[in-house]
């Protein structure tokens, strides 16, 4: 039986230990927030609108999305409808050591608010829906630049 020449080259490759077989978190981390992005820039809120009710007053309400996309590059929109039309919304946006890092006001003809998020360090941002001055729901966003 012949030899084959490559055989003895084939034999000195060094093997992976298991450690360095392993993706790294960090890679990882970042696949799932490309791949969220995607996700929720490809995927239309306009269906998804969620009714918050306001306990202290039944009249004011508002159907809202939650922000996308999220992570947010460059901005972070939000699709709603007003139901009481004489009501006043806006959206506080805070940095994780609680100061306000903008206020937006929802306009109660339009459906939709984009909200520049270039101006932001990127991190973890929260965002508070308040009608009539009457906090009603906060949740969270992230910035990635």
């Amino acid at each position: 039986m012949q030899s084959h020449q490559f055989l003895p080259l084939l034999k000195k490759v060094p093997k992976r230990s298991s450690l360095s077989s392993k993706l790294p978190t960090k890679q990882i981390l970042i696949a799932l927030i490309f791949f969220t992005a995607i996700f929720y820039s490809s995927f239309s809120y306009s269906q998804n609108l969620q009714t918050i009710t306001s306990s202290s007053n039944e009249a004011d309400k508002i159907e809202i999305s939650e922000g996308y996309p999220n992570p947010a590059l460059h901005y972070i929109q939000f699709d709603y409808r007003m139901i009481d039309r004489s009501s006043k919304g806006k959206i506080i946006v805070y940095n994780l050591l609680g100061s306000i890092v903008g206020e937006h006001q929802l306009n109660n003809y339009d459906n939709r608010l984009k909200i520049s998020v270039d101006n932001l360090k990127t991190g973890i941002y929260f965002y508070t829906i308040s009608i009539n001055n009457q906090s009603l729901i906060t949740k969270k966003f992230i910035v990635k630049h």
